[in-house]
Formats: C-alpha cells, structure tokens, sequence
C-alpha cells in the first residue's frame, strides 16, 4: 500500500501556495484541520418568511442554550427590516424562527457569559462611513439586548470603513481571545486583503488589542481550542486568482494563539464559521455558502497527524530471532498508514508493512512480529504513523532477543560413565580431559552437560562394576568430585 507522505506533501505545499510566504514551515503535533460532513442549507430565506432576492445569511452565530437547544443568530440584508433575527432547533439541523429582531447592526457573535447572561458583539460605526470598533450589547435571556456603553475594543485599522463581528475562544489559562478582521476600505477594486487581529480579556467586557497581525488574507475568524491549548483559527480566504469560489473555510493553528501557522485550505467552501458542539458531542459548524438566501450546516471532524503510543507491555514473545511488538495508533480524523521501524540502533534499518488505520476508528492497537533477527542482539523500534496532515513517530523502545538454544543430539543408551568434573568453558575442560586421558585412553571424551557447561567423561563402560572400580582409580588420582552415570 502506498504510504499517505505524498498527500501531507500536497497539503504542505497547498499551505505555501495559499500563505503567500516563501518561508519553510514544518507541520508540527498541534497542528489539525478540519473534515466535514455537508448538512446542506438548515435556515432559508423562505423559512423566516423573506421575499425573493433579500439577503438571510449575514454571518451567523450559534450557541448552546441551558435547556440543549440550538440558537443560531443571523443576519438579514437591506433593503426591509435588516438587523440580526434567531432561530432555534432541537437537533441543531432543523430550526423554528423565533418572533421579533435581536439587533438592529446586520451580524453579531453572541456569547454567554460565566453568571448565564448573554452579550453580542457587533462593528460600531461613528456615524461618518468609519467603524471604530467592536461594541457590545447584553441581555438576560438571549432574546432582547440593551446597548452597553463605549468599545469593548477600538478597530485595529484606523480610520478603518470594513470591520466585520468577531470570533472568541476561552484560552486554557482561563482568559478570553476575540479574533476580528478588518481592512481600511472596499475599494479599489480589488481592495485590500482583510486582516485578523486578536485582543484578549479576562471578563469578556473589557479587552487589550495585541501587538501585530495574527493573519493576512482571512476574515470573520471563529476559533477553536485545541486539546493541547492551542488555538485553531477557522475563517473564510477569499481567493483571488480568477477561477473557483470566492471563499473557501481556511485553519491556522498557534501554539501561543498568537503566531499563526500559514492558512491551510479545507474541503469546504463558504465564510463567517460559527460552531456549536452539541449535546451528543458532535461539534457543528454553520457558515454563508456563497448563497445569500440560506445558512448552511456541517458536522466536524478535527483532523490532525496521528497520536501515537505504546501499551504498558511493547513487547512480547521473544525469541533468539524474533519478537511481537504492539502500539496504539489514533488516526485523529484522517485515514491514517502505520507501521514499526527497527534495527540494531536508532537509524531503523528495516521496517515492517505498512497496516491501514481508518479515519474514523479513534485510538486503534497496530501489532507485527519482527522475524530474521539475531540471537543475544539488542534491537530498537518505534511505531511511525503517517496521514495527510502530518507524520509521527513514537518514542524508541528496544529489546533483546535471547540468545540460541544449544541443540544436543538425541539421547542414546551408551552403558556406564564416570562424569569427572564440570567446567564452565571449554579450555578449562579439555585440562582435564587430558588427565583422564591418560587414565583411560581413548574412552576419555568431553561432553556438554545442558548448553553451558563442559563435562569431561570416561563413556563406553559395559556394567556398573567396570564402573565403580574405574571411579576408585578416578578418586585415587585426584578427581573428588568423580561420579557414576547412566550414559
């Protein structure tokens, strides 16, 4: 089977084309992407009642209410009643429009506060055409909001006339992030790329801009925690090269949150993500499709480069020329090749085949037996997994194989010995047999008694009486520890 390193060279190239940066970047552990399973349109234009031609899908915001239920919150365009409406659902695919309008700006990302209130954040504008940044509104049940007075935070673009709602993310040290874009107009045609900036809060009501970009060429950002702490940034790249869509859901992943990957494509097109993980688990992602009358849906599936492990026993049955080695392999979404590397050293020589883990199969135990070794020889291995993501290897484990077994012939019934001595090595034992040789010529030979020892013997006797007057001759000449023995 061939091995998966050339779609994870196609993805690393694909994140080169579409950073437009030249410089090297190495995929590391931390860095996943996303798979998605299309739910189609969940909330039409029809639905909520709007007449042909009038815009619904105006970045949509989704949250979990206490009772499990749905909320998306979505935009409704000029020209009528613009401002942002809601709807909810049980299942989070099939949703009931609910009376009355949340908002009069035409998006919000609306997030619950810690003490169960709800606060949405949307682009204030100055009243001259600029917007100066994100403001705030607060309501107790998610339904009316009042305006809450001043910026939460300035618009990082001075003088900036396009800055569109916010994504937030609680960090794993209990802070808050918000992700936002801009950009300081919509013309010249093309306009400039937007930006997303960051700041950060710890009561989710009064923020510090961060120094620098976090990326160039991205928009409306949502965010996600990875299981590491570190951040998934999911937003729309508009693609500018003449064909294709207008925007396709892009990740960068940033260990600090703050220094971002290069922007990795996914199999999805769309913009402004909002994600929800419902009830049962499973994280759903609702998005603009390029299609202004509905808001569509996905189930999500992190992908990521494999996790690997090894159980509490590695290894077992070994032998003088082989051994049966065992890890664990999760294949985090994608579908995943693996297989052992080992050797006499850490360089892996040899490897086994490769052994298919799929996509969807979690955390996976992969075995194989290593055969052609050699005896009394200390071998090293690991387990090394590759999917398009990424590749990983596990960390080296090592064994010996036990050394060859002695093979002694078959047992015959050669009459009567007299075992004169043991010794542990050969040199040792043929010092004595040249003693008893001369006490019994050319009946005196060395033997092996088991596989170590050496036994230098007096063989061939006919009765145990030939043997027991040789064994008193044997004593007589100084060999004390002198026995009889059925041969």
């Amino acid at each position: 089977m061939a091995r998966l390193r050339y779609g994870f060279l196609l993805a690393f190239l694909l994140a080169l084309a579409f950073s437009g940066s030249a410089e090297p970047f190495s995929l590391r552990q931390d860095d996943v992407s996303l798979g998605f399973q299309d739910l189609g349109p969940v909330l039409t234009a029809a639905q909520v009642g709007l007449p042909a031609g009038q815009g619904l899908a105006n970045h949509p915001s989704a949250v979990v209410l206490p009772d499990g239920r749905i909320r998306v919150y979505y935009g409704i365009e000029p020209p009528g009643s613009s401002g942002v409406y809601s709807a909810v659902s049980a299942d989070g695919v099939h949703f009931t429009p609910e009376p009355g309008q949340r908002w009069f700006s035409q998006s919000g990302d609306v997030e619950r506060l810690p003490d169960g209130r709800w606060r949405l954040y949307y682009a204030h504008g100055d009243g001259s055409g600029v917007q100066d940044g994100v403001a705030s509104a607060i309501s107790t049940d998610g339904l009316t909001f009042a305006d809450e007075p001043g910026l939460r935070v300035g618009n990082p673009v001075p003088g900036g006339r396009v800055l569109l709602r916010p994504g937030i993310v609680r960090l794993a040290d209990g802070r808050y992030r918000m992700y936002l874009s801009a950009r300081l107009a919509s013309r010249p045609v093309p306009p400039p790329p937007f930006q997303i900036y960051s700041a950060t809060s710890s009561d989710l009501y009064t923020w510090t801009l961060d120094a620098g970009v976090r990326q160039t060429g991205g928009s409306a950002p949502a965010a996600l925690l990875n299981p590491d702490g570190s951040v998934m940034l999911v937003f729309n790249a508009e693609l500018r090269l003449g064909t294709g869509p207008p925007a396709y859901i892009s990740t960068a992943t940033a260990l600090d949150g703050l220094t971002f990957s290069p922007k990795v494509p996914t199999s999805l097109g769309g913009a402004a993500p909002s994600f929800v993980t419902l009830p049962d688990g499973r994280l759903l992602m609702y998005r603009e499709d390029g299609d202004p009358s509905a808001i569509y849906a996905a189930v999500v599936t992190r992908i990521g480069p494999p996790v690997v492990s090894y159980p509490a026993q590695a290894v077992t049955t070994v032998t003088a020329t082989s051994a049966h080695v065992s890890a664990f392999v999760d294949p985090q979404g994608a579908d995943t090749d693996a297989r052992f590397e080992y050797g006499t050293s850490t360089d892996y020589s040899d490897s086994t085949d490769d052994v298919s883990v799929p996509a969807a199969s979690g955390r996976t135990t992969v075995s194989a037996t290593l055969t052609g070794l050699s005896p009394a020889t200390t071998y090293h291995f690991r387990v090394n997994a590759v999917n398009t993501p990424g590749e990983t290897n596990g960390a080296d484990q090592n064994f010996t194989t036990a050394a060859r077994a002695c093979q002694l012939g078959p047992e015959r019934d050669h009459g009567w010995e007299i075992a004169l001595a043991h010794a542990k090595s050969r040199t040792g034992a043929l010092t004595v047999l040249r003693h008893a040789q001369k006490l019994a010529g050319s009946r005196a030979k060395l033997e092996r008694d088991g596989c170590t020892d050496y036994e230098p013997a007096i063989i061939g006797l006919k009765s145990k009486r030939a043997a027991e007057a040789l064994l008193r001759r044997a004593k007589a000449i100084g060999f004390a520890s002198a026995s009889i023995e059925r041969s």
